[in-house]
C-alpha cells in the first residue's frame, strides 16, 4: 500500500530516490535529503489552493514514511534486502514526527528555502529529471517541478534547457505545449486560484461572523449580499424582515445603495441606537453585515 502510493505521488518505490539520496548515504546525508525533500512539499508553503495542499500533505507524509524505515537500521535492512515495508508501523503523526527531527518550520523558513533553489543547478536537474520521466509531456512534469509560479515559466526553462542541449525536443513535448494547450493550462490555473481564493475569502467571511456573535451583547447578526438577499441570518424571519427593510430605508433616505455601501471594509461604518437595540451595518468585501446588540 505504501510502496504504491510511492509509485502514484513519485513515480517510483525506490525510497532512496524519494529521498533524493543514495542506497550507501550515511545517517548525516539521509536527513539532509529528507529535510530538503519535505521542505519542497511541506503543507504550510506559502500560497497553496485546497487541492495543492492536499497534494503536498499526502507527498509530505509519504516522506515521512519513507525516512521512519531508512532512519531505523534494521527496517533498513530488511528494506534493502527484501525490497518490502511493514505498513502498519507507519502511523506516527507526520508533523509531530518532523519536529522530533528538525525545529517547528515557518513561512519564511518555507520561503526562504525557495528563493535558494528557484534558479539553481539542483532545480534544473531535477526538472531534466522530470522532463525525461514524463518524456516532455509539460502537464505531467508540472505536477513534479516545483518553483515555477506558472506553467509558462515552466515552458521557458524547459526550452532554455534544450537551447543549452541538456534535453531534446520530444514529439510530445510538442503536441503538449502548442498555443491552443498553453491557453488550456492558464484558463485551468487561472480557475483553480479563483476557486481557491473564493475558499479563503469564505473562510475570512466565516471567521468574522464568529468573531461578530462573539462580541457581548449580539443577539443577531444578518448577512445581505450587494442586491439586497439575506444569505445568512441568525434571528427568526420576521425580525430578519424587519431589520433588512430598515437597511433599504436607509439606503433610500441616504441616498446611496447597498452596492455603495458594501465598497468599504470598515466594519464600523454606521451604528444606530434604538432604544433596546444597536443595530450596526458593517461592509465587508461583497456583503453588508448588519449585527444587533441588545442594550438592555
Amino acid at each position: 500500500m505504501f510502496l504504491e502510493e510511492c509509485k502514484t505521488h513519485f513515480e517510483t518505490e525506490c525510497l532512496y530516490e524519494l529521498l533524493g539520496v543514495k542506497k550507501d548515504c550515511d545517517s548525516k546525508e539521509l536527513k539532509k535529503g529528507y529535510y530538503r525533500q519535505s521542505m519542497r512539499w511541506h503543507p504550510d508553503k506559502s500560497n497553496l489552493g485546497e487541492d495543492e495542499k492536499e497534494t503536498y500533505t499526502t507527498k509530505f507524509q509519504l516522506l515521512n514514511k519513507a525516512y521512519q524505515i531508512l532512519s531505523d537500521d534494521e527496517r533498513r535492512k530488511i528494506y534493502d534486502e527484501t525490497g518490502s515495508v511493514d505498513d502498519e508501523e507507519l502511523n506516527e503523526d507526520v508533523l509531530k514526527a518532523w519536529r522530533k527531527i528538525f525545529k517547528k518550520v515557518t513561512k519564511e523558513d518555507i520561503d526562504n528555502f525557495m528563493s535558494t533553489y528557484q534558479g539553481s543547478r539542483e532545480q534544473k536537474d531535477e526538472l531534466v529529471g522530470h522532463y525525461n520521466k514524463c518524456k516532455g509531456d509539460i502537464a505531467k512534469i508540472q505536477e513534479y517541478a516545483i518553483g515555477y509560479d506558472t506553467i509558462n515559466d515552466l515552458k521557458k526553462a524547459l526550452d532554455l534547457l534544450i537551447e543549452a542541449g541538456e534535453i531534446e525536443t520530444t514529439k510530445k513535448y510538442e503536441t503538449s505545449t502548442t498555443e491552443k494547450k498553453m491557453i488550456a493550462y492558464k484558463r485551468k490555473a487561472e480557475k483553480e486560484a479563483a476557486e481557491a481564493e473564493n475558499l479563503t475569502q469564505m473562510s475570512d467571511f466565516e471567521e468574522t461572523i464568529r468573531r461578530l456573535q462573539s462580541e457581548k451583547g449580539v443577539v443577531g447578526i444578518i448577512v445581505v449580499d450587494s442586491a439586497g438577499r439575506v444569505i445568512h441570518s441568525t434571528i427568526d424571519s420576521d425580525a430578519t424582515q424587519s431589520h433588512t427593510a430598515f437597511l433599504q430605508q436607509l439606503c433610500e433616505k441616504t441616498k446611496t445603495s447597498i452596492r455603495e455601501l458594501d465598497s468599504s471594509n470598515d466594519l464600523t461604518f454606521l451604528r444606530l441606537r434604538t432604544k433596546k437595540n444597536e443595530i450596526m451595518i458593517a461592509p465587508d468585501k461583497d456583503h453588508v453585515i448588519m449585527v444587533i446588540k441588545d442594550l438592555s
